[in-house]
């Protein structure tokens, strides 16, 4: 929905004031009250003043047409809508930011200028990396994982982050550090290893155009943002964030990726990987979905790109589809030595249509055999004639997968 505006109509005979009665704000604030949570409301108010009034006006086309705006301010809305479906659906989305420290996290050079010299903070030439610092914050907290690449005594910059008053970021919010003085490609792509997920879904960010066409070069998959202070928070709100609203799916998101860090440091112990798996102590629990893993569910299957037979379902939709008594829903967890990585996937059967409805298993329990154990409980405990698929344009192994039903 986009809201209405009154800047392009509005003929105010006493000047630039805030009016006791605005109607189109009343108006915007009752619609979006009436309608439903998954509804989304675009802001044209907020379009219109980021290109600004004259720009996005166009008497002739008002008069003629009875439409007031130009094909910029179009252009600039239709980019909205496209963003907003993309991460709606969870097309193209970015799980993971990974930063640069020095002019990034904060101005000036730790190694050169020391720890009391670097800009930081609320005041000053160092309120810009103050707000970068709180933006990263914000999509901390709606799930995106935060990762630092950096060319930097690993104990100089821990120090800071624990020691520093003006720091927003903590350790603890950050998954995995790669602070020495490596390759920064080469420390990117084991970030995306250790993490267990695609290079598509990173972004990297740093001051340095070099790093940045380096990364572009080497890892092309990786989206790439050049820390500029005037033109940051232009970049940033251009990429599309997989971002959730379930709290303690979130920290459990959190934790798992974390995990995933000492799981890969306990691999490298092993030559044969059957027995890393086996020391690992795998344990899957598939069951009945309960009430409340619904959300969950509905979220997984829309994040899920890789190992997914391409079924997406919002909430109300999957809410829809398991009113009917003939469906069969179920939850897949796992967990294993090094902790619980939680509801990780999820299977939908129509038992009328005999036919596989969903299939969806989360990229951070890849690598362990979940997916045979989901298939070999689905055959075991359903008669299955049909299956559903949508190609993702990664999800063609799954067909393998989904070959003995027919």
């Amino acid at each position: 929905w986009v809201v209405f505006e009154d800047y392009t109509h509005n003929m105010n005979m006493l000047g630039n004031v805030i009016s006791k009665f605005n109607i189109v704000d009343e108006l915007n604030n009752g619609i979006r009250r009436l309608l439903p949570y998954s509804y989304i409301s675009i802001d044209l108010k907020r379009l219109i003043s980021t290109l600004g009034i004259s720009i996005s006006s166009h008497s002739t086309h008002k008069y003629r047409w009875n439409v007031p705006y130009t094909y910029e301010l179009f252009e600039l809305v239709s980019l909205e809508l496209t963003k907003q479906y993309f991460s709606l659906n969870q097309i193209d989305t970015t799980k993971c930011v990974i930063v640069d420290c020095d002019n990034v996290l904060w101005g000036g050079v730790l190694s050169e200028d020391g720890p009391e010299s670097v800009n930081i903070g609320i005041n000053g030439a160092g309120r810009i990396y103050w707000d970068f610092q709180d933006y990263l914050l914000k999509l901390h907290s709606m799930g995106v994982i935060l990762a630092v690449c950096s060319k930097n005594d690993p104990d100089d910059v821990l120090s800071l982050f624990n020691n520093h008053d003006e720091m927003l970021l903590t350790p603890d919010m950050i998954s995995v550090f790669k602070v020495n003085w490596d390759n920064k490609a080469d420390n990117v792509f084991q970030i995306a290893k250790e993490l267990n997920i695609g290079l598509n879904s990173i972004l990297f960010i740093d001051d340095s155009p070099l790093e940045i066409e380096s990364i572009r070069h080497n890892l092309p998959e990786v989206k790439t943002i050049v820390f500029n202070k005037d033109s940051i928070f232009i970049d940033l709100p251009r990429i599309n964030f997989s971002i959730s609203t379930d709290k303690d799916e979130i920290a459990n998101r959190m934790i798992t990726y974390k995990e995933n860090v000492l799981r890969e440091e306990f691999k490298e112990n092993f030559v044969a990987q059957t027995d890393y798996l086996s020391e690992l102590n795998t344990e899957i629990t598939i069951s009945e979905a309960l009430n409340n893993e619904y959300a969950r569910i509905s979220e997984l299957s829309l994040r899920t790109n890789r190992c997914t037979n391409g079924t997406r379902y919002t909430l109300p939709e999957l809410l829809k589809t398991i009113g009917n008594h003939e469906y069969t829903l179920y939850s897949v967890k796992v967990s294993d030595k090094f902790g619980a990585l939680g509801l990780v996937g999820a299977i939908g059967i129509n038992s009328q249509k005999e036919e596989l409805d969903v299939f969806s298993l989360s990229c951070r329990a890849l690598g362990r055999n979940v997916e045979n154990e989901m298939f070999r409980y689905v055959y075991n405990s359903h008669h299955l004639t049909s299956y559903r698929f949508s190609s993702t344009n990664k999800n063609e192994d799954i067909l393998t997968l989904l070959s003995p039903i027919g």
